[in-house]
């Protein structure tokens, strides 16, 4: 059976980490589970509120990165106003993340992340994201890439050549970042200058065995066997895997073809979660006030899944 490094898995994405759990122990399930990545959601007018940390707690989070005392795997997920200063060309923000050691940064153009577009600004919506890539070349560029966004960012797929960044990629999720199930899993080599691909959509503990599974078919069924990534148009003739695809009467010990060498141009997959990874927590029995809080224990069920599936912990227990 194929496993998540035949899949070449990268991060297991636990986003929306806030200030209700402690950056140090978030630190500690790093240190044990080196291919965790934690997403922090910016948006300045919901700083504080759930899922959108206070920048305090962003400085203390990050601060194994900013002091090299470990490598913590940390992604930036921009909104509403943070997006749309990366669209109209202003990196202010981006300048500061990067000094703080965020090595990946999300553009979340949809409107359930409050981000207006014009249609006749794409070009240059286009234009600012290539600069961006250029601007800063060490940090890898995230496009959420769904039915939604395809109109912006279409053209700067088909705009990347040989001399193109080769650090914007791409996460699929087709629920435009509203948390709904996803069902299709694309495959990772749509397109030659794409090097690294997510999946993303209503991705939780309730279904993560059947989600690492799919992965790793998709991944494995459709790697390039020379070692040039097929263009887009030749490799959309592979197919997409479903989860129909998947037999949902087996868990760990679903058949699945083994992989074959690809291209060493790729580098690999990754899957983020979000909606699944909050509880209430009741603050007054009374009143019945609850306050939304991120759920570690949740992602624990996916870490102990990525285990299951071949990821590998630093420490024995």
């Amino acid at each position: 059976m194929s496993s998540l490094s035949d899949a070449n898995f990268r991060y297991m994405g636990f986003c929306g980490v806030d200030d209700s759990v402690s950056p140090q122990f978030l630190h500690l399930l790093s240190a044990a589970y080196p291919w965790i990545e934690w997403g922090m959601l910016f948006r300045s007018d919901l700083e504080g509120q759930p899922r959108y940390p206070t920048w305090e707690w962003t400085l203390s989070m990050a601060k194994p990165n900013t002091n090299g005392t470990m490598k913590l795997n940390l992604a930036g997920h921009l909104c509403a106003n943070r997006c749309q200063e990366v669209l109209n060309g202003d990196f202010t923000f981006v300048d500061t993340l990067s000094m703080i050691g965020i090595q990946r940064i999300q553009i979340n153009a949809t409107a359930a992340n409050a981000v207006s577009v014009d249609e006749t600004r794409f070009p240059e919506y286009v234009e600012n994201m290539l600069k961006c890539a250029h601007s800063y070349p060490n940090m890898e560029w995230i496009l959420q890439y769904n039915d939604e966004t395809k109109k912006i960012w279409d053209p700067l797929l088909e705009s990347l050549s040989d001399t193109s960044p080769r650090n914007i990629v791409l996460l699929f999720d087709a629920s435009c970042g509203t948390g709904i199930r996803m069902t299709e899993f694309p495959s990772p080599y749509l397109y030659k200058y794409i090097t690294s691909s997510g999946y993303a959509g209503g991705i939780g503990p309730n279904c993560i065995d059947e989600i690492l599974q799919c992965v790793i078919t998709t991944t494995t069924n459709n790697k390039p066997t020379i070692t040039t990534i097929a263009e887009k148009d030749i490799a959309e003739s592979s197919g997409t895997v479903t989860t129909d695809t998947i037999d949902k009467s087996s868990s760990v010990d679903v058949s699945i073809p083994a992989a074959v060498t690809a291209s060493s141009a790729h580098r690999g997959v990754w899957i983020d979660m979000e909606s699944s990874l909050r509880t209430l927590i009741v603050t007054d029995k009374t009143t019945g006030t609850t306050r939304d809080v991120f759920a570690v224990d949740k992602c624990f069920d996916c870490i102990s899944a990525g285990l299951r599936y071949g990821l590998q912990s630093k420490v024995q227990l």
